[in-house]
């Protein structure tokens, strides 16, 4: 049996107060996974170490004391995704237990009228990553096989070249825009190494 319990903080979250209640918002979840959050807003030799992430934040809710337990990414995804711990020294809980019954994001934004996306520029299969979100009820999950199109068809370090994702996520996006979206995407270009 997993432990999942939560250790939810009793504050709210500062940028939260911006939000008007009510509103559906469009969300997209950006992996920038091994990027210490120490370079974002930081300047080397008087120029901007993170321009576009400092960009975006200024119109963003950010949470910048999020931490998840493990350095793995199927780690972090069940960490993000669900807000469970992963079994530390032991395998992933996405490979070992890839349709454990936890509540997740897609879940609960598919069942208030949103349209959810996942796209990876690299493999999801590693670690069952796939099995994993398969039933976590995202309407299109589309990893380095399905949004290799031109220029994008060379392996960078351990996928493609993260501006790949730009064209399916937004061919999404523009289906159907009577609906918010949530989208969730995982380059491997912050990745280690």
């Amino acid at each position: 049996r997993l432990d999942t319990a939560s250790r939810a903080s009793k504050t709210r979250h500062e940028g939260l107060k911006t939000l008007i209640p009510g509103k559906r918002y469009n969300v997209l979840l950006y992996f920038i996974e091994s990027t210490s959050a120490l370079y974002v807003g930081t300047q080397m030799n008087g120029k901007p170490v993170t321009p576009v992430l400092d960009r975006l934040a200024e119109n963003s809710v950010v949470f910048p004391r999020h931490y998840a337990n493990s350095p793995l990414s199927a780690s972090a995804m069940l960490n993000v995704l669900t807000s469970a711990y992963d079994q530390n020294g032991k395998k992933p809980v996405v490979q070992e237990h890839s349709r454990i019954g936890l509540k997740s994001i897609p879940e609960l934004l598919s069942g208030a009228g949103y349209r959810t996306y996942l796209a990876s520029t690299g493999m999801l299969g590693y670690a069952n990553q796939d099995k994993f979100l398969e039933v976590r009820k995202f309407d299109r999950i589309e990893d380095m096989p399905k949004i290799k199109t031109p220029p994008y068809t060379e392996w960078v370090g351990w996928g493609l070249d993260d501006r790949a994702l730009i064209k399916p996520t937004l061919a999404f996006i523009a289906e159907d825009r009577s609906k918010p979206f949530f989208v969730a995407l995982f380059p491997v270009a912050p990745h280690h190494p």
